[in-house]
């Protein structure tokens, strides 16, 4: 068996299941075990949307490469028509054009230096740091305080409370304001 050091913050965003984050985004909660906190909102705001960004362009490039073996599987190279194979070259177009973009954002990401600190969360700890579907909407936070770059995503989905964490469900990963 071979270890490999990778840098602990770009590695947990890039692969956390979920992320929970403060209204400030000073605090990260990585898989409710692990906490990352910054000096500063600006570093912590400039991480997350270039994690959102990252994320769903890897999100697309996979879709993009599953149609096109679908598509690929489901003729017979005796039975492709000449719209077939410029449909499968557009594919593989979209899918060139993709990852030569995230190629040279992930490694911008990867060299990336911030400060920041890490510590393990304890269970009890992580009961607190949520707001409880029990609470009322009087106790909930200001919504003018939402950063500019979560807002475009708050304010284009429906149902996006998280019912569990409290806040607002960015993504599938990531709940903003615990």
């Amino acid at each position: 068996m071979n270890c490999m050091r990778v840098p602990a913050l770009q590695t947990l965003f890039l692969y956390s299941r979920s992320l929970d984050t403060n209204g400030e985004c000073t605090r990260v909660l990585c898989d409710e075990w692990l906490e990352i906190r910054f000096l500063d909102s600006e570093t912590g705001q400039k991480i997350l949307s270039a994690i959102l960004y990252l994320r769903s362009s890897i999100e697309k490039l996979f879709k993009i490469r599953l149609e096109d073996r679908i598509n690929f599987s489901g003729k017979l190279e005796d039975e492709e028509e000449p719209e077939t194979r410029k449909d499968t070259v557009k594919f593989k177009e979209r899918a060139k054009k993709l990852e030569k973009i995230l190629k040279k954002k992930l490694s911008e990401f990867l060299d990336s230096s911030v400060m920041y600190s890490i510590r393990r969360v304890l269970p009890a700890e992580v009961n607190k740091m949520f707001f409880k579907s029990y609470q009322t909407e009087s106790n909930s936070f200001d919504e003018s305080k939402i950063q500019p770059e979560f807002k475009k995503h708050i304010e284009t989905k429906e149902n996006n409370l998280n019912e569990i964490k409290g806040g607002y469900k960015i993504t599938n990963y990531l709940t903003y304001n615990w």
